[in-house]
């Protein structure tokens, strides 16, 4: 076991009491590793090129709980969104909806008034007698910098009543490479018509650009906004991460194991979504982050076996598939012709656009089918498009009340091949798996005893469909534990 301190590398002759596992410098980074009670089983590393990253201090499980930590703080993404400053639930009308008596600003009802994460920012506003008024400008500047303010004002707290609690090692937070657009003069003409010269203005843009690059989205189902959570920020990506992350309904993270992560290697999360391909995944980790991925599924052209970024062969006759060979250059695995990545954007772009023409709003299951038919025409069966629509048009027949023979059938077809690209691209322990399993195993059970009853199988066949169907339920039980502390 190192000496040195697990947070922040400097020389220490602590060693944690309960896991004998890892040293620490002072009793405020001890609590650290040791909140809540429960010892976190890992050590921040430094790297010139990556900056900080976490390892495993010792062998991890599958399923293991890495980190489970409680927001800095909470608030509107920068999009100006029309949401309740309180919970973040969209907000219709503000002009005409509730609003915070003190200070003017959007609610989504009066019980969110004078709430815990409100009233921080609002009772500053009243003491130095600002209000949003009615004016939608105001209010837009106001929300975009409103996750800020709230960050300056804790790390304020913190500092004034909270000496001990505050960790500068934990601050010391990725403000990117210098590209990040700047912040819009409206914004900062509000900010300082508030806070005068009790707010430093470094200060106030370092907090916007750390939380630019460290802001984790709550996600989807949950609110349009954003948290930042120290600890979270240290983990670095692979878009093949080892861990897996739920946000709660109370803005907590947690982070668990994906598979064995033993001692000494990085514990990894991923910036993006799943089921994004390439170029597009590129795009998003250059643009916002500025850094070129190395994981195995980034240095693999298949994708690891998916093809989930694959675009059907120009070459007339040719049945093959365009897949990533130089950073500007795509070729074909079967006939070796090559095409620009331009070229590739392009088709990317279409594809995006044919989408957004045929299947937005809600649209029924044979539309769904026809983009689905569409698509395949150019795109691979796997793409990361056509996975996406087939995922909605998989939920999609999950709401029918009664299915025909050929809608199980499809169900199946779909259920299955969803099934195993998210294991190969994610784990057994997937929340998207666990959802197309909870499509998939009641269809599958139902068309098993109907070919049964008609003779279609013998014994012996329904006796081995019933054990895939044990395996998906045994693989659905494991996918729901990832949501359990």
């Amino acid at each position: 076991m190192s000496t040195l301190c697990f947070l922040c590398g400097s020389t220490s002759s602590s060693v944690c009491p309960h896991c004998s596992q890892v040293a620490a410098c002072s009793s405020s980074h001890l609590s650290v590793h040791r909140p809540n009670q429960t010892c976190r089983p890992f050590i921040v590393k430094r790297n010139p090129v990556v900056g900080r990253y976490l390892v495993a201090a010792r062998d991890i499980l599958p399923l293991e709980t890495v980190l489970c930590e409680e927001p800095l703080c909470v608030g509107p993404s920068r999009e100006r969104q029309s949401v309740c400053v309180e919970c973040l639930q969209p907000v219709q009308d503000v002009e005409t909806g509730t609003r915070c008596a003190g200070c003017r600003l959007p609610l989504c009802s009066t019980q969110c008034a004078d709430r815990e994460r409100h009233a921080v920012e609002c009772q500053e506003f009243r003491r130095r007698g600002w209000t949003a008024g009615d004016d939608p400008d105001r209010i837009g500047a106001l929300m975009e910098a409103l996750t800020t303010i709230r960050m300056v004002l804790k790390k304020k707290s913190m500092r004034k009543l909270q000496e001990e609690e505050f960790i500068e090692d934990l601050f010391d937070l990725s403000q990117g490479n210098g590209d990040i657009a700047d912040i819009d003069e409206k914004v900062l003409s509000e900010v300082w018509d508030i806070f005068g010269n009790d707010l430093e203005p470094a200060e106030f843009r370092a907090c916007y650009n750390q939380l630019f690059i460290n802001g984790k989205s709550l996600g989807e189902g949950i609110s349009p906004g954003s948290a930042l959570y120290l600890v979270f920020s240290i983990m670095n990506h692979s878009c093949v991460a080892n861990t897996s992350v739920v946000i709660t309904k109370d803005a907590e993270i947690q982070v668990k194991a994906q598979q064995l992560i033993k001692q000494g290697q990085e514990i990894t999360t991923r910036y993006g979504g799943l089921n994004l391909g390439q170029p597009r995944r590129s795009q998003l980790l250059f643009d916002h982050w500025k850094f070129s991925c190395s994981c195995p599924r980034c240095q693999d052209p298949t994708e690891l076996a998916t093809y989930n970024s694959g675009l059907g062969c120009t070459v007339p006759g040719c049945q093959s598939y365009l897949l990533p060979y130089r950073a500007l250059v795509w070729h074909c695995q079967g006939c070796g012709a090559t095409q620009p990545v331009d070229f590739v954007l392009k088709v990317i772009r279409d594809a995006e656009s044919f989408i957004k023409n045929n299947v937005s709003g809600d649209v029924d299951s044979e539309v769904l089918e026809r983009t689905v038919w569409s698509l395949q025409s150019f795109l691979h069966p796997h793409h990361y498009l056509l996975a996406q629509i087939k995922l909605v048009l998989l939920n999609k027949y999950s709401f029918h009340t009664t299915m025909s023979r050929p809608v199980q059938e499809r169900v199946l077809q779909l259920g299955q091949e969803l099934a195993e690209l998210t294991i190969q691209l994610d784990s057994v322990y997937s929340a998207t798996l666990g959802k197309i399993l909870k499509i998939l195993i009641p269809v599958w059970s139902r068309v098993a005893d109907a070919d049964l009853s008609t003779g279609s199988i013998d014994r012996q066949q329904f006796l081995n469909r019933k054990r895939i169907c044990y395996r998906y339920v045994d693989n659905l039980i494991l996918c729901s534990r990832i949501k359990k502390k």
